[in-house]
C-alpha cells in the first residue's frame, strides 16, 4: 500500500513531502527572519557556529552525497552544476560557497559546516528562482528532513 498523496494540479504528491517541503520553508521563512530578514555569507557561517550537535550536518551530507550518486555525478560536479545550476545567478561573494559546499560534502559533514547551509540556501534558491524539479520532490524528502534538521539547529 503506498503513501497516500494530494492531487496538486495534476500532479500526485505524497503528503508527507508537502508535510516536509512545508516545514523547510517555513523554517527557512523562521531562519531569515531571525538574521532581519538580510542573509549574508558571515551570517550563514554565524549561524553554524551556534550549533552543538553536528550529527544533522552529517545526515545533510549523506543526502547530499546520496543526490549526487543517483544523479551519477562526483561531487564537485553535482554541485557546481546541479546546487549551483548553469544559469544559476552566482555573486561573487558565493563563489567561495560553492567551494565550502564541495568540501562540506567530501568530509561527510565533518568540516566546513557553513557549506551545509549554502548548500540549503542554494537548493531553497533553486525552488523558488530556478532550476524546477517538483516531480522528484517526493525521491528528496531525506534531503529535507535533513535540512529541516540544520535549519532548526541554526535558528535562535
Amino acid at each position: 500500500m503506498g503513501n497516500a498523496t494530494t492531487k496538486i494540479k495534476g500532479e500526485d504528491i505524497e503528503n508527507n513531502t508537502i508535510f516536509l517541503v512545508g516545514k523547510f520553508c517555513i523554517l527557512w521563512n523562521i531562519f531569515e527572519k531571525a538574521n532581519n530578514h538580510k542573509l549574508t555569507m558571515g551570517k550563514v557561517k554565524q549561524a553554524v557556529s551556534n550549533i552543538n550537535d553536528k550529527e544533522c550536518f552529517v545526515k545533510l551530507a549523506n543526502q547530499l552525497t546520496m543526490r549526487a550518486v543517483l544523479q551519477e555525478h562526483e561531487i564537485n560536479d553535482y554541485v557546481e552544476k546541479r546546487v549551483y545550476p548553469e544559469n544559476a545567478e552566482i555573486r561573487y561573494e558565493e563563489k567561495g560557497a560553492i567551494k565550502k559546499a564541495i568540501k562540506f560534502i567530501e568530509t561527510n559533514g565533518e568540516y566546513h559546516l557553513e557549506g551545509g547551509l549554502y548548500a540549503i540556501w542554494r537548493i531553497r534558491h533553486n525552488m523558488f528562482h530556478g532550476f524546477k524539479c517538483y516531480k522528484d520532490l517526493d525521491n528528496q524528502v531525506d534531503l529535507f528532513r535533513a535540512m529541516c534538521e540544520v535549519l532548526e539547529m541554526a535558528i535562535k
